[in-house]
């Protein structure tokens, strides 16, 4: 029984496998004939997409439908980016400039900057007869994007528009620079419809200054070029701009031919709005010869353009309106249809719903169980192995801190308590031979000074005991017990004169650790003067710089002639260890019949 089980269960595993990747290599060879359709109509031209916005538009709106179906990002954007371009060109302003947003949102998730800069720039030109503070804040966005693509194409198209928009600020002077900028560039890059574009825009800010004649040469030169890529938008716009150019010189012969020629051509290219344009002027024309009946009839074909183009806006809501009122009775309906099925079809669903939920929590519940025991098996090793390292671990800590320990014991002992020692073997030699020469007084003025310092050794010994013994040490204390420690010495000291400073509050407390770290390098610096330096003074001062205390240990004697020895020896490296476990420094300085400084700094707490 639990044979078949399993081996039905493979099998149906196996056909779903098997199903699924049918379906996904099919999607695959799907999706690569949408991303071909989506990128040749992506690739079509801008004159193309200007000069036929009624055929490329339909194609744009698939092309975008099928790369969002598909996820293909870049095609999206690309086609937000053409269905901005249409619709502007048509006179839907408002759409445009939302699909153009759109396009900008896409651009700069797909890091695209070049693209998602010149969007904003295009974005800009669009909105520039409507709010040109606005328009003016895009373009400066734009371009401080394309900062980085300096003198690319993309670069030149946006300070084309650029100079557009200074013009409808009345900024004529920036308008000429940055077309002409546009125009240096469009030219080293041999983009000769580039150029056109750039001499028209030229023709239409000089037309606003009133150099007619320089305008009209401009904009005959941006048709002539325009023309070789049978652009005819442009053209239709240069020919238009050609008649304004005449008409304002009152030249209305001459404008005539230009303004019916741009009408001619923006009907052709499905752009009403410059065809509104131009009969609007040729009724100001005809008006200003005196020949009111072609005035009369261009006039009534502008307004009937106009309320046309008006009425279709209005056409377009409410068929925009209808269509989500006719999607909401849809869903109502549906609705309804789905509330009518009977009651033991919904049972069925409900049951094979519920025997598939159960299947696959149980097959779920196996192979979380299935993980659980493997991460518990493997925690339960990771534990044993850090236990047993902590185990380690705490071992090689305890062993570090018994040779700590007797490293310091060992410290204690040569500079105090063996200093002691050798002094009493040195003086009972000395204290033998006054009693073999029968001088007994001397030996027992030397003995008296060995039993003190029998004394001081034992003295050594309790007093290290009692740092060891206290938590903590207030600066008074220390100051003082280093004032008896110094007081004990003077039978050594002879004619050697100790100054003890303290500049450091005296409720300021030190661990037993640093007081005893402290008291053994006072000790260690005292012991050399005395031995070595043949000085007169020895000065000791504490002081408190911030978080740190500073202790000058200063002598005035013959100074340290052979350095190196001394650096090398017992005393300075137990100084210099102790020093380091004061987390501080320590620093000698020496000059020949000047003394000793030793300097002391390490940080509180």
């Amino acid at each position: 029984m639990n044979r078949r089980y399993w081996k039905a269960t493979f099998l149906c595993l196996f056909a779903m496998t098997a199903v699924l990747a049918g379906c996904h290599a099919y999607a695959q060879s799907d999706g690569a004939k949408h991303k071909s359709f989506i990128d040749s109509v992506n690739a079509l031209s801008f004159q193309h997409i200007t000069s036929n916005p009624v055929k490329t538009e339909p194609l744009l709106w698939k092309s975008k439908s099928l790369a969002d179906s598909i996820g293909y990002h870049y095609g999206l954007a690309e086609s937000l980016s053409g269905i901005s371009l249409v619709l502007y060109y048509q006179g839907r302003y408002d759409e445009s400039i939302e699909y153009n947003l759109e396009a900008i949102k896409v651009y700069e998730r797909l890091e695209m900057f070049e693209k998602a800069g010149y969007a904003y720039a295009e974005l800009g030109f669009r909105t520039r007869r409507r709010d040109l503070e606005q328009a003016e804040s895009f373009m400066r966005m734009g371009l401080a994007i394309l900062e980085d693509y300096h003198n690319s194409i993309t670069q030149a198209n946006a300070f084309n528009n650029y100079g557009l928009v200074k013009m409808e600020m009345n900024q004529y002077d920036s308008a000429l620079y940055y077309v002409n900028r546009s125009l240096s560039i469009k030219k080293n890059q041999h983009d000769t419809l580039g150029i056109g574009y750039s001499y028209g825009y030229l023709g239409d800010i000089h037309l606003h200054l009133k150099n007619y004649d320089t305008a009209i040469n401009y904009l005959k030169n941006a048709y002539k070029l325009k023309s070789l890529y049978q652009d005819s938008t442009g053209m239709s716009i240069d020919y238009q701009n050609l008649g304004e150019a005449y008409f304002q010189k009152q030249d209305y012969e001459a404008a005539i031919p230009y303004l019916r020629a741009s009408a001619k051509m923006a009907f052709a290219v499905k752009y009403p709005l410059r065809a509104e344009f131009s009969y609007k002027t040729l009724s100001d024309a005809f008006e200003e010869m005196g020949r009111y009946d072609s005035a009369l009839h261009h006039q009534e074909k502008f307004t009937e353009l106009k309320s046309k183009r008006i009425n279709e806006r209005t056409n377009e809501k409410v068929a925009e309106l209808q269509i989500q009122f006719e999607t909401q009775q849809k869903e109502k309906e549906l609705a309804l249809k789905r509330a009518e099925l009977s009651q033991e079809q919904l049972k069925v669903r409900q049951r094979n719903w519920f025997l598939g939920v159960m299947g696959g929590l149980l097959l779920t519940a196996f192979l979380i169980s299935g993980l659980i025991f493997r991460q518990q098996k493997i925690k339960r090793e990771n534990l044993k192995r850090e236990n047993k390292l902590k185990i380690q671990l705490a071992n090689a800590e305890m062993e570090n801190k018994i040779h700590k320990e007797r490293e310091r014991i060992s410290r204690d002992l040569h500079d105090n308590v063996g200093a002691y020692i050798t002094n009493l073997i040195t003086g009972l030699e000395i204290s033998n031979l006054h009693l073999k020469n029968d001088q007994n007084k001397n030996a027992l003025h030397l003995l008296t000074n060995l039993d003190e310092d029998a004394r001081g050794a034992m003295n050594e010994l309790r007093e290290t005991i009692w740092l060891l013994n206290k938590e903590e040490v207030k600066q008074a204390e220390f100051i003082n017990h280093l004032r008896d420690y110094i007081r004990r010495q003077k039978n050594y000291t002879q004619d050697l004169n100790i100054d003890l400073q303290n500049e450091v509050d005296a409720e300021l407390l030190l661990n037993p650790a640093q007081s005893h770290q402290l008291l053994r390098i006072v000790q260690e610096a005292l012991t050399n003067t005395i031995k070595y330096a043949e000085a007169q003074n020895f000065r000791i001062n504490f002081k408190r710089e911030n978080n740190h205390i500073e202790v000058e240990l200063k002598d005035d004697g013959r100074g340290i002639k052979q350095e190196v020895d001394f650096m090398a020896g017992n005393g300075f490296k137990n100084m210099k260890q102790r020093a380091e476990e004061l987390n501080g420094n320590l620093h000698i300085d020496s000059v020949a019949q000047e003394g000793v400084s030793i300097r002391l700094k390490f940080p509180l707490g």
